[in-house]
C-alpha cells in the first residue's frame, strides 16, 4: 500500500495525468511482481555460486 500511495503522491506533484485507481493498482502490482522475480533470481544465482548443491529445483 505504501508503494501505491507513493506513486499517487508523485503523480499528483508532477505534470502527469493520474490514471484510474484500478489501472494504477494493476501497474503497481505488476511492478512489484517483477521486482520480486528479479530478487528471487538474484538470490538463487548467489545461492548456486555459494553452494551448487543448493540449486533451485526450477533451474
Amino acid at each position: 500500500m505504501a508503494l501505491f500511495d507513493h506513486v499517487v503522491t508523485w503523480l499528483r506533484k508532477n505534470p502527469v495525468l493520474l490514471p484510474g485507481v484500478s489501472v494504477l493498482a494493476r501497474q503497481v502490482s505488476e511492478a512489484r511482481a517483477a521486482a520480486e522475480r528479479r530478487l528471487y533470481e538474484a538470490v538463487a544465482r548467489a545461492t548456486v555460486r555459494a553452494d551448487p548443491v543448493l540449486a533451485p529445483t526450477w533451474a
